[in-house]
């Protein structure tokens, strides 16, 4: 499993010398939930409960199944280059999305097909941040700022530089959001923030300095507002700057003029100036230590946070893909109608781009590979991701990913007979699916969690396609059945197993398989000295 399998792998004692097959015995069927847990790796490996899950790749962890992810498909073309962000936007019923590439040209991609022509030219490649804003008379606007750029506008119909930005280098700028009704920017390379007046997306700017409140150096780095419920004085919200080496201050008031300052924090260096996300009324921050809540930065030391943190269950694997690629351009994104949020890890010389997934009503996280993702959105109901070769593709939408076969692997917790030699018997697989093919169903012993050579794809589906199936003669709909699916499943090692399954995905339609559990039969025997 790439790195994290080489970091993990067991140091084996070797495989007993023989086994009295007088003295083996067969055991019931020991069941294994669904990886309804997630990943967890932060504890031994031996330490992994039931329902939990050592690998799961291209899997999503729902309350009382796991689910195989959907494919990808293209939805734009003729973007030119990769993209570097995706800003979504809504007005009204209408959703809008607007892409910035590598080659300097904002694109609509709001509708799917091929793009038209450039909206703005000659930009500055960037990291951007967007803010939707709504002004006193009710106009919603879609703000973006990059460094290196004029802070853009889009007010419903076009893109503009105007209303200006005065008092401050607007190309500066590199991150933008709201709070208390009005606008703020980081001036990069500084500890300056800047904002505007209440309900204004341009005029004159005002310096909010922060330098004395970053006691590690470094410079102001993104912000953000944090909503907490104060009590009988209802909610309050607070501003929060983050510096680039972790140090972060909040403040409270609705004029920052006349702000005061509520306390003062330190946690790791933050990943990416999209590192914010909002859940409930907390706020999240993506670290070089995990995904921490600002509830938890005010009452835990730094030094703890690492261990409580929203990710703490894939700490180790978090841990590896920080020091392997570019955590500037790390993203968070929500999508709401299905409950999760992913993180995006960039491609890198070594390793393909994948996402840390996470089910945020139950904490449950997941890695997906196979989308060459480079930034992510959520324009309704859809996620999107941009491409380094220049288009858009619909996530989860589809049976393969963009043409090319995807697998699914589950490699669960390690059941343990204390140095007794186990052989593996046979495994059982009870599923919910529309699909009719079984999984590959295999055995780990040992704390081995490489995973098995992946089955051939080519699912067949029990429904019918549509421009493909003959009318009056095939079988339309697809309805999820339990289906339970008995497989031999050899194998030999002392004391430990695991189950694994695997699902290799290459058909038309988007999957419909949730794993409910694994029921493995094993020997036992014992080693003649």
């Amino acid at each position: 499993m790439r790195g994290l399998a080489t970091r993990f792998r067991s140091v084996n004692a070797g495989p007993a010398r023989m086994t009295d097959p007088a003295r083996a015995r067969s055991a019931s069927p020991k069941p294994f939930r669904a990886p309804v847990g997630g990943l967890m790796l932060f504890d031994d490996l031996s330490a992994v409960p039931d329902g939990g899950a050592l690998v799961l790749d291209n899997w999503f962890p729902l309350r009382n199944t796991a689910r195989v992810r959907a494919g990808s498909t293209e939805r734009n073309t003729g973007l030119g280059s990769s993209v570097s962000a995706i800003g979504a936007y809504r007005v009204g019923a209408a959703d809008k999305a607007f892409a910035f590439t590598a080659g300097g040209s904002l694109f609509d991609v709001s509708a799917p097909g091929a793009v038209g022509s450039a909206l703005v030219t000659g930009l500055t490649d960037t990291v951007w941040s967007f803010a939707r804003f709504t002004t006193g008379a009710g106009t919603p606007y879609l703000v973006a700022a990059g460094y290196g750029n004029t802070r853009l506008v889009y007010n419903g119909t076009s893109w503009a530089t105007t209303p200006a930005i005065t008092g401050v280098t607007v190309s500066n700028l590199s991150q933008v959001w709201q709070h208390a009704n009005r606008l703020f920017f980081v001036e990069k390379n500084t500890s300056n923030a800047w904002y505007l007046a209440v309900d204004n997306v341009g005029g004159a700017a005002t310096k909010f300095p922060l330098g004395g409140e970053f006691p590690r150096g470094g410079s102001l780095f993104a912000g953000a507002t944090w909503t907490t419920d104060a009590g009988d004085s209802g909610l309050k919200s607070t501003c929060v700057f983050l510096s680039d080496n972790g140090d972060i201050a909040v403040y409270d008031g609705a004029d920052p003029s006349s702000w005061s300052k509520t306390g003062t924090y330190e946690i790791a260096r933050p990943c990416g100036i999209n590192c914010f996300m909002k859940t409930g009324g907390d706020l999240l921050i993506m670290t070089e230590d995990g995904i921490v809540a600002m509830s938890q930065i005010i009452s835990l030391d730094g030094a703890a946070l690492a261990n409580q943190s929203v990710s703490k269950n894939i700490l180790p694997m978090w841990r590896a893909s920080v020091e392997t690629s570019d955590t500037a351009l790390w993203q968070i994104t929500r999508r709401d109608k299905f409950g999760m949020a992913l993180v995006s890890v960039p491609e890198t010389s070594t390793d393909p781009a994948y996402q840390f997934v996470v089910n945020f009503q139950t904490g449950a996280w997941a890695r997906w590979y196979g989308w060459a993702a480079t930034c992510f959105a959520t324009v309704g109901d859809e996620l999107i991701f941009g491409t380094a070769d220049g288009r858009i593709l619909n996530g989860e939408e589809g049976g393969d990913d963009d043409g090319e076969p995807f697998t699914a692997i589950w490699i669960g917790p390690f059941a343990m007979k204390g140095g007794r030699v186990v052989t593996g018997k046979a495994s059982r697989a009870v599923v919910r699916s529309a699909e009719t093919f079984a999984p590959k169903l295999s055995l780990k012993f040992d704390y081995d969690i490489n995973p098995p050579t992946a089955p051939s794809g080519g699912v067949s589906t029990s429904g019918a396609l549509w421009d493909a199936a003959v009318w009056d003669t095939a079988v339309w709909g697809r309805v999820n059945e339990t289906r339970q699916v008995w497989q031999s499943t050899p194998g030999r090692g002392q004391g430990a197993y695991a189950p694994c399954v695997q699902y290799t995905i290459a058909q038309a339609e988007a999957p419909q398989i949730e794993l409910v559990r694994v029921d493995v039969v094993v020997e036992f025997g014992e080693v003649v000295a």
